[in-house]
């Protein structure tokens, strides 16, 4: 499944297009009624939630994949080796969640090693997976910090999960992640790509860039012009391969390269459900793979059997995050893409930490 329409509009979000000045009065729109709604909640005309512990807060300002979630995962296992207990909290999107009903509030066991994505969203399912961390969801970050709090009292820290527009939950720490496109043309929706306008950089605490290893955007230059106190960079590369039905069956890069390139006549098909999965197919091809077929998908969506079985390849490539999602699946060919996040500074962890003393 390609996605034209939806590839066309984050084409035109990334340039001045004609749909860039017949729906800037929109945006204008758009953008003040955030503002307004940003500033009655500094003015405390609208209600917010202090916690017994610090929040740090981890969203974007920029809709789809900007690598949110290794950076999340990656910032929780360092605050676990400095000595932490962390909680998660998330909206849970795609989970089957009433809007008035209890939080979902759960975490990784020997007798349950995953938890079911359709209960708990994917992102935070993987999280939970990866971290072994105690996760609640629900649209009102607020109610499910608070089950999560009761559940878990033991746990001294909480990070947000792409929470930094809900300002109903207070926060110690507000990290804004983006990657080469940073703001394309700079509006917000619907002219632009962007849920609130760039100044929202000024009052964040962090900003981490993704590098990049697509063309150089003509916008890069301004991804260290915000004033945010601490900026810096970080890389996600692809850590391992394995077998999605046979876990044990577990590859270095190079390894799953030469495997594969022996046989010459092997199709090889990459299939993503990401927010950015142009990015996925391109590191696959960095890595020396030629793919046969690139299926990009809704980010969010689930994959089933049937989708496999009329893929014509001979290895099927997912990301950590569709796997997640495979339900009633045993397809020796699909093989899932780990990644693992190097930041640029080894101390930003560190550095987070004493934001919340």
């Amino acid at each position: 499944m390609v996605l034209p329409i939806t590839n066309w509009v984050m084409d035109q979000w990334q340039k001045r297009s004609f749909l860039y000045w017949g729906l800037m009065p929109l945006a204008w729109v758009y953008s003040a009624l955030v503002s307004l709604r940003r500033f009655a909640f500094n003015k405390k005309w609208l209600s917010s939630t202090s916690l017994p512990v610090p929040v740090i807060v981890v969203g974007n300002i920029f809709v789809g994949g900007t690598g949110k979630t290794p950076v999340v995962m990656a910032l929780i296992k360092d605050l676990i080796a400095l000595g932490k207990k962390p909680g998660l909290v998330s909206r849970g999107y795609g989970a089957d969640m009433p809007k008035y009903g209890p939080a979902k509030v759960g975490r990784t066991s020997d007798t349950q090693p995953t938890l079911d994505s359709h209960q708990f969203g994917d992102e935070p399912a993987l999280i939970a997976l990866t971290t072994g961390i105690p996760i609640a969801v629900h649209p009102i970050r607020s109610l499910a910090a608070e089950s999560l709090l009761q559940a878990y009292p033991k746990i001294d820290i909480l990070i947000c999960d792409d929470g930094l527009q809900h300002l109903a939950l207070r926060r110690n720490v507000e990290i804004v992640v983006q990657d080469e496109r940073v703001y394309g043309n700079g509006l917000t929706f619907p002219a632009g790509p962007l849920r609130e306008p760039t100044g929202r950089l000024k009052h964040v605490d962090a900003v981490l860039t993704r590098r990049s290893i697509l063309s150089a955007n003509p916008h890069s230059d301004h991804a260290f012009k915000s004033k945010a106190p601490y900026l810096t960079q970080f890389a996600v590369s692809i850590s391992h391969f394995q077998n999605f039905s046979q876990p044990s069956q577990t590859y270095t890069p190079n390894d799953f390269i030469e495997m594969v390139t022996s046989h010459t006549s092997q199709k090889v098909c990459a299939l993503a459900a990401i927010g950015f999965p142009d990015r996925f197919f391109l590191e696959l091809q960095n890595l020396g793979l030629k793919l046969s077929q690139s299926i990009a998908m809704p980010d969010h969506a689930v994959a089933n059997a049937s989708d496999f079985h009329s893929i014509r390849a001979d290895k099927i490539i997912i990301t950590s995050k569709d796997a997640i999602k495979l339900k009633q699946v045993d397809d020796q060919r699909i093989w899932v893409a780990h990644t693992q996040l190097t930041w640029l500074d080894p101390n930003f962890s560190k550095w987070v930490l004493t934001q919340c003393s």
